[in-house]
């Protein structure tokens, strides 16, 4: 973890395949006596859908994100979508029905990753 004091932001990097809760760091954050302002996320994984909505998988673990403001996404074909690095504000929300992604993407960037298979 990387704390910048002066200019008000910490970096945090969880264990590969792994999501950072956005309810616990801002609850960490108000403990040690600041204000949260949100959480910008680079994130790595798959993209799939889940009852309408994109949801990006990370790792192995079975984690995922719903992601938001994802209309340039849909337009990628599926086999596109294997592998993608994307960038966003992090944000805690349980949506009726999604309650295994307690968090939600707000998509502002991304970036395809290659396959390498066969290489």
């Amino acid at each position: 973890m990387s704390i910048r004091v002066d200019k008000g932001s910490a970096e945090l990097w969880p264990k590969t395949g792994r999501l950072l809760d956005a309810r616990e760091i801002q609850e960490a954050v108000r403990k040690a006596g600041f204000t949260p302002n949100g959480i910008e996320a680079t994130l790595t994984g798959q993209i799939s859908s889940d009852g309408g909505k994109m949801v990006l998988a990370v790792g192995e673990s079975g984690e995922s994100v719903i992601l938001r403001g994802e209309s340039k996404l849909k337009e990628l074909p599926e086999e596109k979508l294997q592998r993608v690095v994307v960038t966003g504000r992090l944000e805690s929300e349980l949506p009726e029905g999604h309650h295994g992604h307690p968090s939600v993407l707000h998509l502002r960037s991304f970036k395809l990753i290659e396959s390498t298979a066969g290489q």
